[in-house]
């Protein structure tokens, strides 16, 4: 992996967090950030570490409510942000309205934040785009489902194998040390939840047969080319 492009995020990074910037620029330097790593499928864990070892890891949670009902692409983006973003989602439903809680670490959750609306935007709008370009009229549920769960399939694979050539081109010490910030992350966020909340484990998603949508899905999903909202909620 080039190693100039892994420090040009984590530079960002570190720009966002720097409290002698405004709020505006913060958000400039993380939006960036976050598209470098969307396009090069990286995570958090792939930028070099100041330390050798890092084994605590402060975790906390951090709520987001969309202030709608929810919708059939919630469980997706969900999944997307859990598997690929190392963070814990758990969801949650009041009377009107629909959120969920980030489990992890405060740079995590503001990537997950961050990257929430592009992904939000490109299941709904890359949905709508497909039945367009196929001459549907009439909403499908099933081919909605197909479709948000192809995309979160082929974003997952298209995550694990940049890592997987990312880690191929590092040292044995380094690839050592990445297994070792991913397990006690993991397992960071894991006790925390089973300490602090009352979670149920999630049912399985019925995905119906890989039709065209999922097809569809999974090709966008795979490509990591995620839709920008028209505007940030």
């Amino acid at each position: 992996m080039n190693e100039k492009l892994l420090n040009k995020i984590k530079a960002l990074l570190a720009k966002a967090n720097c409290s002698s910037v405004t709020e505006e620029e913060a958000k400039a330097f993380m939006a960036k950030a976050t598209e470098l790593m969307t396009k090069h499928g990286l995570q958090l864990c792939d930028l070099p570490e100041d330390h050798v070892e890092r084994t605590a890891f402060e975790i906390d949670k951090h709520s987001v409510d969309s202030g709608r009902r929810k919708r059939e692409y919630d469980m997706a983006v969900g999944r997307i942000l859990s598997d690929c973003f190392g963070v814990k989602i758990v969801h949650w439903t009041g009377h009107s309205t629909y959120g969920f809680y980030i489990i992890g670490t405060a740079e995590d959750a503001a990537v997950a934040k961050e990257i929430l609306p592009m992904l939000q935007a490109t299941m709904s709008r890359g949905f709508l785009r497909w039945q367009r370009e196929n001459g549907i009229t009439k909403w499908s549920s099933n081919e909605a489902r197909a479709f948000y769960w192809g995309l979160h399939k082929g974003y997952v694979t298209a995550s694990e194998e940049g890592k997987a050539k990312a880690l191929e081109q590092a040292s044995k010490d380094k690839q050592e040390q990445y297994g070792i910030i991913l397990h006690n992350k993991d397992q960071a966020i894991q006790l925390w939840a089973a300490a602090n909340m009352k979670t149920k484990p999630l049912k399985a998603e019925t995905l119906g047969s890989k039709n065209g949508a999922y097809e569809a899905g999974f090709i966008q999903g795979a490509t990591l080319k995620l839709i920008q909202p028209k505007k940030l909620k």
